[in-house]
């Protein structure tokens, strides 16, 4: 393995009670961006978590292939329920975030969620 490859290393994800072993390849950063950049997708985010849900799922099927359709819904729907956690992990991986902004965010968000709902 050169030293490039070692660098990239493997994306070990924890989420949702289950540990995945990921191999980030060229062109995944590329597409992750064209998904983050996309006008109409600042515009809509549920389009952007749409595209993105797609996005792990082809990731995640690349490295452990799904046996049949029924498995492969079942991990759509296991995306979908940890679409957050799971944006946050690949926002760090792929380098477009740390974890301490993307701690910052949160509880930024979460104060004004309560202020939104008169908590404050």
């Amino acid at each position: 393995m050169s030293r490039y490859a070692e660098a990239i290393g493997i994306w070990e994800l924890k989420v949702g009670g289950l540990d995945f072993d990921l191999k980030p390849q060229k062109g995944d950063n590329r597409r992750f961006r064209k998904i983050l950049m996309d006008d109409s997708a600042k515009k809509d985010k549920s389009l952007l978590f749409d595209r993105f849900e797609d996005f792990m799922v082809e990731l995640i099927c690349r490295d452990y292939p799904c046996a049949d359709e029924k498995e492969k819904e079942e991990l759509k729907q296991f995306v979908e329920m940890n679409v957050n956690t799971l944006f946050e992990e690949t926002m760090v991986t792929f380098r477009w975030s740390t974890k301490e902004q993307m701690e910052k965010a949160k509880k930024e968000a979460l104060g004004d969620t309560k202020k939104l709902l008169g908590e404050v």
